[in-house]
């Protein structure tokens, strides 16, 4: 079975994609060439970067006696190293990013003057809440619309930018 799209059909799903998104100003002006840069480097990353990685923990892990099998861990098991490494993730995320953005500010007074690199450092955002580094974002139109889309109506709709002044 084979999908084939038609030039109507296209433009119908391209109006509805760009109906959707939040930042719409940002998605029609794309600068092709911080785009063929954005692509060697991904290109590059992963040729170069995750291709060798992959490689070595695979014979890393054939050595320990720990390969790829054919059987699948249970869901229970997969469900718990979910949690797991989601909670480290957040953890490692949020206190790397602090330190660096916190070396970063202290090395040049510019931008801590200007007050760059001090909010929204986690992933999912638990341990911001818990040091109050995303007290700026909460009081934006962003976070407002910082929620699960359950409708077809675009948050840019439900939600509308507040009119500026002399508008």
């Amino acid at each position: 079975m084979s999908f084939q799209f038609d030039v109507n059909e296209m433009q119908l799903l391209m109006y509805f994609l760009r109906r959707c998104l939040v930042l719409t100003r940002l998605f029609l002006q794309v600068d092709p060439t911080k785009l063929r840069q954005a692509v060697k480097t991904v290109l590059f990353n992963q040729v170069f970067i995750s291709g060798p990685m992959v490689v070595g923990i695979y014979f890393l892990m054939s050595w320990r006696g720990d390969a790829c099998g054919p059987e699948l861990p249970t869901f229970h098991w997969a469900l718990m190293e979910l949690a797991v490494f989601s909670i480290l993730e957040e953890i490692l995320f949020y206190y790397t990013h602090r330190q660096g953005a916190f070396s970063l500010c202290c090395q040049t007074a510019e931008m801590i003057r200007l007050g760059l690199f001090n909010q929204c450092y986690g992933v999912f955002g638990i341990l911001d809440r818990l040091h109050s580094t995303d007290s700026k974002f909460r009081q934006t139109k962003q976070y407002e619309r910082h929620t699960l889309l359950t409708s077809l109506t675009p948050l840019t709709q439900s939600i509308p930018d507040t009119p500026k002044k002399g508008q």
